[in-house]
């Protein structure tokens, strides 16, 4: 009798990533007890082909190339179509991509971006697209979301309007912004159009992680091409020899945290960085956590909940 494995899936958009499949791959035997019990900041019991912290824990990971640095440039609705593409390529196609002993979950679905994808999975999220969406989401992931150059330029669609639980979205959201992403002579992440806007637009449930020290390019893998060491130049970030591995740690397993507690009911994790960020996050994080809990007013916010998202 075949042996069929069913992940839950993520469907990650954001700038200077290659389109990619990568899928959790099982580890021997011989090392689940020494990883059954890893923390979440830690790589996961799983070996994916394709290093990506994320489907080490167990998820397909779904990555396509939205963005590209040459002319033309798509415009934001463009990009925004295209990933209601890609969502809506999943039922039917997802499955041919896989192996035969491999399933993909898409009833656990998350949808998450990065900067300029960050924006995009927001406005996807909100309906925003001109092809009605043929899979539902179940959760939300903003990685340092950035939707413009400025308040009063922003991107369009603008999803953006400086009123608080203004976003149209029901399913549980987790943003993780940067502390230095709103600095330098270029901002990256400028006020007015970054993860703190967004996060007073979302409703509850959200939870709001700042990474104190990092900035808007230091999540990405070193080996970015020449387009993304131009844009880690122009990008406040940590300085010329500090490591960025505590950075992606800190967002691989908040990411995963919150994955863990919205599609398996593990929310241990979750609402121990939610209490206390800088006891278990490898980097230093905004403290106390913004957490809009399910059932809470919109005007309030409470630094702590226990449990998050027990609903």
């Amino acid at each position: 009798m075949e042996t069929r494995l069913v992940f839950p899936l993520v469907m990650l958009l954001g700038i200077l990533l290659k389109s990619n499949l990568v899928l959790p791959t099982p580890v021997s035997e011989s090392d689940h007890s020494v990883l059954e019990q890893a923390s979440v900041f830690e790589t996961g019991k799983f070996h994916p082909v394709t290093s990506n912290f994320i489907s080490s824990h167990g998820y397909i990971v779904v990555a396509p190339q939205l963005y590209r640095w040459i002319l033309p440039w798509p415009s934001p609705q463009d990009e925004l179509d295209r990933a209601a593409k890609v969502a809506n390529w999943l039922p039917s196609g997802l499955r041919c991509a896989l192996p035969e002993n491999i399933e993909g979950d898409l009833q656990n679905l998350a949808l998450a971006g990065h900067s300029r994808g960050g924006y995009i999975a927001f406005a996807l999220a909100l309906g925003l697209a001109d092809a009605a969406l043929e899979v539902n989401f179940s959760a939300l992931i903003g990685v340092d979301p950035v939707a413009g150059r400025s308040k009063k330029n922003q991107l369009e669609p603008k999803i953006l309007h400086d009123e608080s639980c203004s976003f149209n979205i029901s399913i549980p959201v987790a943003i993780i912004g940067t502390g230095l992403g709103n600095t330098s002579g270029i901002p990256c992440a400028p006020d007015g159009v970054s993860h703190t806007e967004f996060f007073n637009e979302c409703r509850p449930p959200c939870s709001h992680f700042v990474t104190t020290d990092y900035g808007h390019m230091d999540v990405l893998d070193d080996d970015i091409g020449l387009d993304g060491w131009v844009a880690r130049l122009l990008c406040k970030g940590s300085g010329w020899g500090v490591s960025r591995d505590p950075m992606r740690k800190t967002v691989g397993g908040i990411f995963v945290a919150f994955l863990e507690a919205i599609f398996k009911g593990k929310y241990t994790e979750y609402n121990n960085i939610l209490q206390k960020p800088n006891y278990f996050a490898p980097a230093t994080l905004d403290d106390p956590v913004q957490n809009k809990s399910e059932g809470t007013s919109c005007s309030g916010l409470s630094a702590m909940s226990m449990p998050a998202f027990a609903y």
